[in-house]
């Protein structure tokens, strides 16, 4: 029987029979299924729900594979190579990228649109934050204004974001960074519907 439920993270962690939640206190045995648990997670995450956002998918999955390569090093300490994954999947969770600028840190669109410029772009000078924020701003304005004709956002992003930008970037990577930004919009636009 449950005795004790912690509902504080959003995930529930559940203390059967008045034991201990502990890690540390685990059998080897519980350590590498609750990594294996992670591990199944954490790549699920990356490949579903990160699509809105194509440098942190980049990101992330480097870093799996990095921390998995680490894990692999540490196959005689089942218990460091849990607090590997879980570590990680913190990380993952909060969505921390050590790249994106603090100005960012509380606007997911913002950070995939910078994301968008760091993948295309080899050097992004600092004012790409500011556009980042303007670009978020003038979606959510063409988002607001065509709510009832969507097919004219990706059009009208297209034009203001050209508009705005041809002087500062190269037509061909402006159009790159054009075309992932309209599809994070409309991924966006299809995650907003489904949790209608």
């Amino acid at each position: 029987m449950a005795n004790n439920i912690d509902d504080s993270k959003g995930s529930m962690l559940i203390n059967y029979n008045g034991k201990d939640n502990k890690p540390e206190e685990w059998t080897n045995e519980k350590i590498k299924n609750e990594k294996a648990v992670i591990e199944s997670r954490v790549t699920k995450t990356i490949e579903e729900k990160l699509n809105n956002d194509p440098y942190a998918k980049k990101y992330f999955s480097e870093l799996l594979r990095e921390t998995i390569s680490e894990i692999n090093s540490l196959f005689d300490s089942p218990y460091d190579q849990y607090t590997k994954i879980k570590a990680f999947e913190d990380k993952l969770n909060s969505k921390d990228i050590d790249t994106i600028p603090e100005k960012l840190s509380n606007n997911n669109a913002a950070k995939a649109y910078y994301g968008v410029f760091k993948l295309v772009l080899t050097d992004i000078g600092a004012n790409v934050v500011d556009y980042c924020l303007e670009i978020d701003s003038t979606v959510k304005d063409i988002i607001s204004e065509n709510t009832l004709n969507t097919e004219n956002i990706e059009s009208e992003v297209r034009k203001t974001l050209i508009m705005k930008y041809h002087k500062e970037v190269e037509f061909s990577k402006l159009k790159e960074i054009i075309n992932q930004t309209i599809n994070i919009i409309k991924i966006n636009i299809a995650e907003s519907k489904n949790r209608e």
